[in-house]
């Protein structure tokens, strides 16, 4: 199966045919079988000026004869293209995509021996994604969030924060060399005392969930509570408090 990202130029235009016919074109493959292994097959190739730029490809375990049905999902974020296969991350290349107008996608396929290698698509999808949560923090070094939330007073998580959790606990689990600080804040409500505890206390359940689900190592986590002394602004409406009650992470190597 053959994925193409590319740009419709004329009302005819319906078939890929070639690659070099295209200007610009990002075309990914997803097989169940390689010559060389028993796993599958994934390729990428990228065209710009009608010129072949980009080509590799990669045995994948999680696609093959025995496990011949997957979740594919594909994210182009501006020039860069990612795709996963069943939550593994297969491909990210941070410059695949051009200046070009990406208004079409095209699927098609070689030929094959028998009928039943044909491959079927179901459960197709197109979404608008929102902010890049996973890789804000390797790009920018550091990311603050106020959806980590917590029980009033306590630092026990709320099942609402374990989507952001996990977003955050994959990067760090797929970039083991990365070492970051955790710091926790509250609002200016209660005992200053009791909130500086209280903000060291979540900081170090975050670096728990990490260590727990992500088998990350606790001497890639440091934990800090600042309270409420770096507030974000002067704490006088429930909007105000919600921005304050923050988590921040930096990374420090």
């Amino acid at each position: 199966m053959n994925i193409v990202f590319t740009e419709k130029t004329t009302k005819a235009d319906n078939v890929w045919n070639t690659v070099i016919k295209r200007k610009e074109g990002v075309v990914f493959s997803v097989h169940p079988t390689s010559s060389l292994s028993k796993q599958g097959r994934s390729e990428v190739f990228v065209i710009s000026e009608k010129k072949e730029i980009l080509k590799n490809k990669v045995d994948i375990s999680e696609f093959s004869n025995n496990n011949n049905t997957v979740r594919v999902q594909v994210w182009r974020q501006k020039n860069r293209f990612r795709m996963y296969i069943d939550g593994k991350k297969a491909w990210d290349l941070p410059s695949a995509f051009g200046d070009a107008n990406y208004n079409q996608i095209i699927f098609f396929i070689g030929t094959y021996k028998n009928s039943t290698d044909k491959l079927f698509i179901s459960n197709l999808r197109l979404a608008e994604a929102g902010e890049d949560k996973r890789h804000k923090l390797l790009e920018t070094g550091n990311f603050t969030t106020n959806e980590i939330l917590f029980d009033v007073n306590k630092a026990i998580i709320k099942p609402a924060s374990f989507k952001i959790l996990d977003e955050l606990g994959k990067v760090l689990a797929e970039n083991p060399s990365v070492h970051v600080s955790i710091t926790g804040h509250t609002d200016n409500d209660g005992n200053d005392d009791a909130n500086q505890k209280l903000s060291e206390n979540r900081a170090k359940a975050v670096a728990q969930y990490f260590q727990t689900k992500y088998k990350i190592s606790s001497s890639r986590l440091e934990t800090y509570g600042k309270g409420e002394s770096e507030p974000l602004n002067d704490n006088t409406s429930a909007e105000d408090k919600k921005q304050n009650r923050r988590v921040e992470f930096v990374v420090v190597q």
